[in-house]
């Protein structure tokens, strides 16, 4: 695998993982002259590198583009460059992006001053990249693994798997395994729950109404296909029994009720606003569902719309708040939100109305940075607050990062922990007598008058039945 690393002074990197368990560093190599014609080497800044056969072709800012060949990645010797830049340093200036996939063999490099470049090498041909087109790709087919490789065809027994936990519900969730080894743990394996004492078995008689009761303040009530029939109560009305059924109810008791702070307590240190084309926020994870029932800011008198987004974007609720000169001491905001289980998290601002109110993007609340913040806050199996949120409404301004910690201090929730008990079974038994009183079954074969004439519509008429009997049926106008 290669690699590059983003940062001033650093090297495009080939690695060892044919153990995932115990990665390798085998080689490191820098672009040819360090920074451009006349720059030093640790102002060297690698952007994306990739690969074509056993060539890497790699973006490099203001030193250009340069080609490596990796074809032994225990020796990355460099084998071609072109400086597209006038420019030097660390600055992200430059060759931004690089292209080798052409099937003429060129490569494009866009600069971010000078323009595009298309290039051609001697390293680089159509033949070789004809070579790639044509070739099977292998790799790990099987879409249950951790490497899958959609494009793969043939499968060349890469596949790796992790055993674990996989049950995002339990304690012990392990997100990596993709391989369940019934190692789960869970909360309320820690507690006992009285199952409910039911009355039972019921006798029934045919077609009755049956009324179930048990002790127990919240239960609920399935059938035999373990649909929910009540919830809450101690007593349950069947619908009319005609054969011998089962019923199942559980105990439902709170074990935990609690009420909490997290997140960075108060606002800290010199640096109060961002800039002023900023809007942030805060991601965090919910395992368990909570209520978030208030937050604290620190920041300029006026409106804000307060709004939780989901990890796609979507607006989950707002409200509208007028927070008062608050730059000291700060203000609580009561909000009373529930919160379900979910990922990524956006609790931030909204920036029309910011932008409304103040003049630009940020909602003039203070953050904390400077080293300050001490991401994640973590309420175990709950809730993880992970990093701070940053955009100025386009795609490349935006960002999260845990040396911002934007806005909303003091985080009061509360949740409650329920636990279930074992099934208790209700059996309802028919009544055989009823049965045979009630449910025979019975053809009628002709109605005839009192001449033996047959005769469905006469006010006087004889029934006559399959079974043998008859019955006499007078209609009275």
């Amino acid at each position: 695998m290669f690699t590059t690393d983003e940062t001033a002074g650093c090297y495009v990197g080939s690695y060892d993982v044919s153990d995932i368990y115990d990665i390798q560093e085998i080689d490191l190599i820098q672009e040819w002259t360090g920074d451009g014609a006349n720059g030093d080497a640790e102002n060297v800044v690698p952007h994306n590198t990739h690969v074509l056969g056993d060539y890497l072709v790699t973006s490099y800012y203001t030193s250009g583009i340069t080609i490596i060949d990796a074809s032994d990645p225990f020796n990355l010797i460099e084998v071609g460059y072109y400086d597209t830049s006038p420019l030097s340093g660390s600055a992200m200036d430059g060759c931004w992006g690089a292209y080798p996939y052409l099937p003429s063999g060129l490569m494009l490099a866009t600069d971010q001053q000078e323009g595009l470049f298309i290039l051609h090498s001697s390293q680089i041909t159509h033949d070789d990249f004809s070579d790639i087109m044509d070739a099977v790709c292998e790799g790990c087919t099987d879409d249950t693994a951790l490497n899958y490789n959609p494009d793969a065809v043939e499968d060349n027994g890469s596949c790796v798997y992790i055993s674990g936990c996989t049950d995002i519900a339990a304690l012990n969730y392990n997100a990596m395994a993709n391989v369940d080894d019934n190692s789960c743990e869970y909360y309320c394996d820690d507690f006992i729950i009285q199952p409910p004492a039911c009355n039972s078995p019921i006798q029934a008689e045919y077609g009755e109404y049956v009324m179930i009761n048990c002790n127990g303040d919240n239960l609920t009530f399935f059938d035999e296909n373990n649909n929910i029939l009540s919830a809450g109560s101690a007593m349950y009305v069947t619908s009319p029994i005609y054969e011998n059924t089962t019923f199942f109810a559980i105990n439902e008791e709170v074990v935990e009720d609690t009420t909490l702070n997290t997140g960075e307590p108060e606002h800290q240190g010199n640096s109060d606003y961002s800039s002023d084309v900023y809007n942030g926020g805060l991601l965090f994870d919910c395992y368990f569902a909570f209520t978030l029932n208030s937050i604290k800011v620190y920041g300029e008198a006026g409106e804000r719309t307060i709004e939780l987004r989901d990890n796609a974007g979507n607006l989950i609720i707002d409200v509208v708040v007028d927070v008062p000169l608050s730059e000291e001491n700060g203000h609580v905001i009561e909000l009373g939100w529930s919160i379900d289980p979910g990922s990524q998290y956006l609790l931030t601002t909204n920036t029309q109305m910011n932008n409304e109110n103040f003049g630009n993007n940020n909602p003039m609340f203070k953050r904390t940075t400077g080293g300050l913040p001490e991401f994640p806050f973590i309420v175990e199996n709950v809730l993880e607050i992970n990093e701070g949120y940053f955009t100025d409404g386009t795609t490349e301004g935006s960002g999260s990062a845990t040396d911002y910690y934007y806005y909303f201090y003091d985080w009061n929730i509360s949740y409650q922990r329920s636990c279930q008990s074992i099934e208790s079974v209700i059996n309802v038994v028919l009544n055989t007598s009823s049965v045979a009183e009630d449910i025979t079954v019975k053809s009628l074969i002709k109605s005839i008058d009192f001449l033996g004439r047959e005769e469905s519509n006469a006010s006087f008429k004889i029934n006559i039945y399959d079974d043998g009997t008859i019955n006499k049926e007078i209609i009275l106008k």
